[in-house]
């Protein structure tokens, strides 16, 4: 799954747990026409013995700047500390590997992974394990019936909205709605790949060409 790419970053969170999320933001701005494909192995704390904690989304590219600093804890107030990329404040979309579940504007979460293969199996990874995540930003049209008299049927229509899907190990059957975690991403603003980690863990990204 991984053969084409355009580059691969090593991100690792250093500082023990302390009750807030450390993050890092992809440089790349994503706009309107955008499709763009993200790749991640990740390994837990204490070489995979603790599951991974790790949030991997999307946020708005202007909102990056609301983190500026964190690493800074002198200079901080502790809002800003306890924020995450998909919070309220920020209104990021992010899959948590912690709980599988996605988030939006809330704290509450939607699960994410198909409630069969949880009582079943369980959703644990490995290292080797791929996760890809994939942002489309391009229009797309659908169909509107026609309404009166002398109208010509279908009417196609374009859509504001982008998707933003998962895959595990290259199969979308993992998680619920074909992989699809949002669709009613406004395609109109610009994004920036975002990642927030609560534990030392650590990310192999690979960017796909």
């Amino acid at each position: 799954h991984l053969r084409s790419y355009r580059n691969v970053n090593i991100i690792q969170r250093t500082r023990e747990w302390n009750m807030h999320c450390y993050h890092t933001f992809g440089s790349d701005v994503l706009t309107c026409g955008a499709r763009t494909v993200w790749k991640f192995k990740l390994c837990g704390e204490y070489n995979h013995r603790q599951k991974p904690c790790i949030l991997l989304g999307i946020v708005e590219a202007d909102k990056v700047r609301n983190f500026k600093g964190e690493a800074d804890d002198d200079e901080q107030t502790w809002s800003n500390k306890t924020q995450t990329f998909n919070d309220e404040r920020n209104g990021g979309y992010a899959l948590y590997t912690g709980d599988w579940n996605v988030y939006h504007n809330d704290t509450q979460g939607r699960p994410f992974v198909h409630q069969r293969r949880l009582e079943m199996e369980g959703l644990e990874i490995t290292p080797n394990d791929v996760i890809a995540m994939e942002l489309d930003l391009t229009p797309k049209s659908k169909s509107k019936q026609g309404g009166g008299a002398g109208d010509g049927g279908d009417v196609r229509e374009s859509s504001g909205c982008g998707i933003l899907r998962f895959r595990l190990n290259g199969h979308c059957d993992t998680f619920a709605n074909n992989g699809v975690a949002f669709d009613d991403i406004d395609i109109n603003k610009s994004y920036k790949l975002a990642i927030g980690l609560y534990l030392r863990d650590k990310v192999a990204l690979f960017q796909v060409v």
